[in-house]
């Protein structure tokens, strides 16, 4: 049974909004918002994205839009963790009967499982298809969910940082500013209590203090051309789950109406 519109007012935080795309991402943050942006530019340029309340075209520069059905991807921000009850409302927002892939785009911070477990609930409270495996898409004859948990390989904890370090230490060039940032952040000490997802958001501060302007913040990072490797293989299930490639068909499935 699909969500009605007779439920708390936070969840249905959304409804102000119009789905203009086929395609939705419910991103934690904002970081996870401004990460699919570039990510979605970086292997596809024309790919025309509304974000927040920003509209960017194949042109690449902002500009208001208003048009529905214009768009190859849209994104709603959580605005944090402590929001995922939100994703429940999704269905009551005006145009989702055109959605036909939603990735829910969520940090697995001290807990893969668990975090799966608290978005598979939510999206069987909104009457939507429940995946039983993070990336692997569960369907029914109106969507396509996928439910990505941000770790690294197959470890049980991490978040978006984890993935941004690995990229990082794979990228050569940049070996020397890493070993700073490690010496660092080991000075610093008392991680004791401290999860992996934590420990690696503190070292990510870290390495953006490294930067110039040094008061940038990892969204903002993702979005400098070259400074994060968004070509790197632990991106690629985000890239495979929105068909992000220019030579790949960056429509979803079309479900029959029902």
């Amino acid at each position: 049974m699909i969500a009605t519109d007779n439920r708390p007012r936070e969840l249905t935080q959304f409804t102000r909004q119009v789905f203009q795309a086929n395609t939705v991402v419910f991103a934690e943050g904002a970081d996870e918002e401004r990460f699919v942006v570039a990510l979605a530019k970086h292997f596809n340029p024309s790919t025309k994205i509304l974000a927040a309340t920003t509209a960017i075209g194949a042109e690449g520069r902002n500009r208001e839009e208003t048009d529905t059905n214009n768009y190859d991807i849209q994104i709603l921000n959580a605005q944090g963790r402590g929001n995922l009850s939100r994703l429940t409302g999704l269905p009551i927002v005006p145009g989702f009967k055109q959605v036909r892939k939603l990735l829910v785009l969520w940090d697995a911070e001290d807990s893969l499982d668990t975090s799966f477990a608290d978005v598979g609930r939510e999206l069987a409270n909104a009457g939507l298809p429940r995946p039983t495996s993070p990336w692997v898409p569960s369907s029914d004859e109106n969507i396509e969910v996928i439910v990505g948990i941000l770790q690294v390989n197959d470890e049980n904890e991490g978040c978006l940082e984890s993935i941004v370090i690995e990229a990082l230490r794979n990228n050569h060039d940049r070996g020397s500013v890493l070993k700073c940032v490690d010496t660092y952040v080991e000075c610093l000490g008392d991680t004791q209590g401290l999860n992996r997802a934590h420990k690696d958001k503190r070292w990510v501060n870290a390495w953006l203090a490294s930067q110039k302007p040094a008061s940038i913040r990892l969204g903002a990072a993702f979005e400098k051309v070259g400074l994060i490797p968004l070509s790197h293989i632990l991106f690629e299930p985000i890239v495979t789950a929105l068909n992000l490639r220019a030579d790949q068909d960056s429509n979803p499935v079309d479900f029959p109406d029902t």
